[in-house]
């Protein structure tokens, strides 16, 4: 099942942007992967996140695909009154990742916080209505920055996640449209309804972890198999399919 969405970025004739619908950002294999384009807007938001952050970055402007994998970063200081949000980065990552080429890089912050239960669901930051999507705890921890020193001290990073659900240049989407178009629950049957709510966070941030775009497959070049069941009607299937020896090859061509 290929949940649809109207068209959340626009591209250019004959290249998707980043926020088409999935039906419509596939080609065949033969003609290669249609790649999406930077657009107006994804500048524009790139110039005002970045003049908020302090002290001010010196990296030069990205190229149009450079701008796709940019991730955008802030932190909630340790006190803060009304839990103020402050832009922190927007750096480049080595490789795109599911989230990013579906709506675009721009329409997701990263922010540090204090605790875990300290944050606003919604926020407003460079004229977008951010809100909140998920969260993830690293068990590394990261160093502690106090009134701008390195203490050198090793704290748990609580990091959330937010979506931008509207803003100047951007189709409206609600953020339970992305939750569901990555995780379909409803689709998933019983081992979506058996997952316990940390088990689905690491699962969601999945469409978050780094990946190399290879071949974009059309819809009739995709077989949908029946699930695997036990004797006693439970769910086997774990995520795994089957790919064929040729596509197995260009995949490796591409790489």
């Amino acid at each position: 099942h290929i949940p649809q969405v109207p068209p959340i970025a626009e591209g250019v004739p004959g290249r998707p942007g980043p926020g088409l619908s999935r039906q419509a950002d596939m080609s065949s294999s033969q003609g290669g992967a249609a790649f999406p384009v930077a657009t107006d807007a994804q500048r524009s938001f790139y110039e005002a996140f970045r003049r908020l952050i302090w002290p001010p970055i010196s990296e030069p402007e990205p190229t149009q695909e450079e701008l796709l994998r940019i991730r955008y970063t802030a932190h909630v200081p340790k006190m803060a009154l009304g839990l103020k949000i402050i832009p922190r980065s927007c750096t480049q990552q080595p490789k795109t990742c599911r989230m990013f080429h579906r709506f675009g890089s721009d329409r997701f912050l990263f922010v540090d916080l204090p605790e875990v239960g300290q944050f606003q669901r919604q926020f407003m930051i460079c004229e977008r209505q951010y809100a909140f999507l998920t969260f993830r705890v690293a068990g590394g921890g990261m160093k502690s920055h106090e009134n701008g020193c390195d203490t050198g001290m090793l704290q748990r990073s609580v990091r959330a996640i937010f979506f931008a659900e509207e803003g100047p240049g951007l189709t409206s989407v609600p953020v339970t449209f992305v939750f569901d178009w990555h995780v379909p629950l409803k689709h998933i049957g019983q081992a979506g309804s058996d997952m316990n709510v940390a088990k689905l966070a690491d699962r969601f941030t999945l469409g978050f972890s780094l990946a190399e775009r290879t071949v974009v497959l059309s819809p009739e070049q995709i077989c949908i198999e029946p699930d695997i069941e036990g004797q006693g009607g439970e769910l086997l299937t774990d995520g795994n399919g089957q790919i064929s020896a040729d596509l197995m090859d260009e995949v490796t061509r591409k790489l």
